[in-house]
């Protein structure tokens, strides 16, 4: 560990001395002599042998991307790491860093990657993050911040593509992308602002409230995952907008009303789970379109009437959770035409009625 601190401070020396301005020479020679004189107060200076005011420190006013993450580095982010001018990827991810004092970080105009996740970071949100406009990759995640998330986010991020901010403390009204804190109230409008975001998780909250129609702008979006609230309603008309959806999860609300609405319009759905809400109609034909279609769970619903023959014609599909919801009639025997790439599918729990289904006898990828 001992050596591990030591090359992080020899490299923060290295990054002081080759960005700081000229108008900062003196503070760099005391802080230098600062850190010198430290390091011969320690028992064990091998690691630091060539740590010397003579020793060639070079240029780093050209470096582009810093990636220091999965290792052991300790102590306070160093605030000098802001002053190079041209860095564009920035990972600390995976340490032991602490709070920096952020009034003193001059602004990264060129950073798009940051990344702080897995760290002892604590407090309010860094709004120093906030004059970085350039960012397109943010993750905050596996810390311990609290307290609420500026509602400027997504306006002073305009090209923000990944957010992550899960398994924090944060509270308050949520603005953003989380997942696995304690947010309450309803889904904020604004977020449809975000045109660039492609991933949206705000799973394991206390939302409650209606889905935005807001949302629907978020036509870059391609997982939204919304499950383990309180959330009530329909599904938003608008997110048939969101034509480049691949996963959607509103499982375990209360959400009620058609499963899809014209959601079968996003070809792209790969995943869609919506276990464990109120929904009692269904709008199966919608499902007919979605070719791309690999996992479906419906399961735990309220959900009447007779399967559509056309889902057993989704050939992407291998995983069907119908489970526990009051389905009922007979499912019809298909050509010979058909196949069946399910590997799962569970039907338990509903009423249906006439003989075992031929349908199923001619999955052959089925799990025993």
């Amino acid at each position: 560990m001992a050596g591990v601190v030591h090359r992080f401070l020899l490299l923060l020396l290295f990054v002081a001395a080759a960005v700081m301005p000229a108008s900062t020479n003196a503070a760099a020679s005391s802080q230098t002599d600062a850190l010198l004189a430290w390091k011969a107060s320690l028992t064990d200076v091998a690691a630091l042998s060539a740590w010397t005011r003579a020793a060639p420190i070079g240029d780093l006013s050209g470096l582009v991307e810093l990636r220091l993450y999965n290792n052991n580095f300790v102590g306070n982010i160093p605030h000098q790491l802001s002053w190079l001018p041209k860095i564009t990827h920035f990972d600390l991810g995976n340490n032991w860093l602490t709070n920096p004092d952020y009034r003193k970080f001059s602004t990264m105009p060129t950073v798009k990657f940051l990344s702080l996740f897995a760290n002892s970071l604590n407090g309010s949100f860094p709004e120093f993050f906030l004059r970085s406009s350039s960012i397109t990759y943010l993750d905050l995640s596996l810390n311990n911040f609290s307290g609420s998330i500026p509602d400027l986010l997504p306006e002073k991020l305009p090209n923000l593509t990944h957010l992550n901010l899960s398994i924090n403390a944060f509270s308050g009204r949520i603005p953003d992308s989380l997942r696995s804190n304690m947010f309450t109230g309803n889904i904020p409008p604004e977020l449809g602002k975000a045109r660039k975001l492609n991933m949206l998780s705000m799973y394991d909250n206390r939302l409650s409230g209606s889905i935005p129609p807001a949302l629907g702008s978020l036509t870059s979006l391609k997982y939204l995952d919304l499950s383990a609230n309180n959330l009530t309603g329909g599904i938003p008309y608008e997110l048939g907008h969101l034509s480049n959806l691949q996963f959607l999860n509103l499982s375990h609300n209360s959400i009620s009303g058609p499963i899809m609405g014209n959601l079968g319009n996003n070809f792209k759905l790969q995943g869609v789970g919506s276990s464990g809400n109120s929904s009692n109609c269904s709008s199966g034909s919608a499902f007919c379109r979605l070719l791309s279609l690999e996992n479906l769970d419906l399961s735990n619903n309220k959900l009447t009437g007779k399967l559509p023959d056309c889902w057993w014609n989704l050939q992407n599909l291998q995983f069907m959770d119908l489970s526990h919801n009051d389905f009922s009639g007979e499912i019809s025997a298909l050509g010979t035409s058909y196949n069946c790439s399910l590997h799962s599918v569970y039907l338990a729990g509903n009423g249906f009625t006439g003989v075992f289904p031929s349908t199923l006898e001619g999955c052959k990828t089925l799990s025993p």
